[in-house]
């Protein structure tokens, strides 16, 4: 292991114990209006001190993510483990950008802390030239292109598509990626997102074909299990469910289903899960784990942030805002 990735490891993990904590989110959450959120961030010592106001925090938390991601990117000693997690920024602007251009509007935001910068990104896909992007993305614009061209509009297939890129590309990846937290995230975030689709799928009568466009390939739980669902309508689904560690999820997916509220629980549980995997691993200093976790944890306190400065802005109720926060990473 050389010195300079043993000393990366370390700095993030410096800059992991510098995220805000829960209680420091939570307190942020309950201001009584944005600018009390905005000083009380800056005493917090949030983006080193620098004083945000309510027209220029989108910026602000832009910075903050770009620099997370500039930092694993230099200091990476597995490129494909990082991207997987660096390429689903891109993967979102993608989307936003073929929606804009379908629309000839221009995006209002951009996803943070990706590979590519998300103006540029926009300018390119504009511009029908795909030749900077890798390729599981260019050919998934290149079908919504054809998709488009014989006049199906829905921006769902623009999701769908590039959704489905998006899981393919991190297989690719995964294969050359040497660490086993990293895959078993990724598998982690894959089952449980199928376990949801299919029940959602259910829920609104659709069959094989459309869960057929929003599967993703990287889990563990073979497509032919979800076949078998298909077929006793999800009553087997617990009796036959291969992977153990996946129970105590599907016993509340499977109750969210049945009561027909919506599945936010499950989805809650399913953020546990990954985040319990790359916990478990974040103090190997000889491995990525410690980069992936702090860029975890910053990309978390960022939409944390941005959740609670939009939701005070427009006057949401603070225990829904608290409701709604995500759990810290430190």
């Amino acid at each position: 292991m050389q010195a300079s990735y043993l000393y990366a490891s370390g700095s993030a993990a410096i800059l992991t114990t510098k995220l805000l904590s829960d209680e420091k989110i939570r307190r942020v959450a309950e201001s009584k209006d944005t600018d009390e959120a905005l000083r009380l961030l800056f005493e917090a010592g949030y983006a080193d001190g620098v004083a945000m106001t309510s027209a220029d925090f989108e910026e602000v938390l832009a910075a903050q993510m770009r620099q997370a991601a500039e930092f694993v990117s230099e200091n990476t000693a597995d490129r494909a483990a990082t991207d997987c997690f660096l390429l689903r920024a891109d993967y979102l602007n993608a989307k936003m950008a073929m929606k804009c251009k379908y629309a000839r509007k221009t995006p209002a935001a951009y996803a943070y802390g990706g590979l590519f910068d998300g103006q540029k990104l926009f300018e390119s896909l504009s511009r029908d030239d795909y030749s900077a992007l890798p390729p599981e993305m260019a050919e998934a614009l290149g079908k919504i292109d054809e998709k488009f061209f014989e006049g199906d509009r829905n921006p769902a297939v623009v999701d769908d598509i590039l959704d489905t890129a998006y899981y393919g590309h991190v297989s690719a990846l995964l294969k050359n990626c040497g660490s086993k937290a990293v895959k078993d995230y990724f598998a982690a975030e894959a089952d449980t997102k199928n376990l949801i689709n299919f029940f959602r799928c259910l829920k609104a009568g659709f069959g094989k074909e459309t869960f057929d466009g929003v599967f993703a390939a990287c889990g563990k739980i073979p497509r032919g299990f979800f076949d078998e669902m298909f077929a006793s309508n999800g009553e087997k689904a617990a009796e036959n469910l291969p992977c153990d560690e996946y129970r105590d999820f599907l016993e509340i997916l499977l109750r969210e289903y049945k009561s027909g509220v919506a599945m936010a629980e499950s989805e809650a549980r399913a953020a546990d899960l990954k985040k319990k995997i790359m916990y478990s691993a974040k103090d190997n200093i000889e491995g990525i784990e410690p980069l992936v976790y702090y860029y975890l944890g910053k990309q978390t306190e960022t939409e944390n942030i941005r959740l609670i400065l939009v939701c005070l802005k427009n006057r949401v109720d603070k225990k829904e805002i608290v409701k709604r926060l995500r759990e810290s990473y430190v």
